[in-house]
């Protein structure tokens, strides 16, 4: 039988996601909040269109923090595992902003 492991190890602690100790998940989630109040202002005062493609970039930014950063840097905004959330954000990126842009209203009339 195996001795229960006491938590020391020879080897030295893992450095993984260490450039990003700073910053905290609240920042990624707070600047996202930021960026849909952006959005819905946009809405009211310029167009659905222009709201639309605003949106499909945030989400296009936040596709690429799935993929950049540790799902430990983005706190509750990562979900599932980073190559499937930022698959799903960059397909929502690009159905939205097609959307906003050949829709009646959009910004081609």
């Amino acid at each position: 039988m195996e001795p229960a492991r006491t938590g020391t190890s020879s080897s030295p602690p893992s450095r993984a996601g260490s450039r990003f100790r700073l910053l905290r998940p609240g920042v990624f989630v707070w600047s996202f909040g930021v960026g849909l109040f952006a959005v819905l202002l946009a809405a009211t005062l310029v167009s659905f269109a222009a709201a639309g493609l605003l949106l499909a970039a945030l989400l296009g930014v936040l596709a690429v923090l799935h993929l950049v950063l540790p799902i430990s840097a983005l706190g509750p905004l990562a979900v599932r595992t980073p190559w499937v959330d930022a698959a799903t954000c960059a397909v929502l990126a690009v159905g939205l902003a097609v959307l906003a842009v050949v829709a009646p209203g959009g910004l081609r009339s």
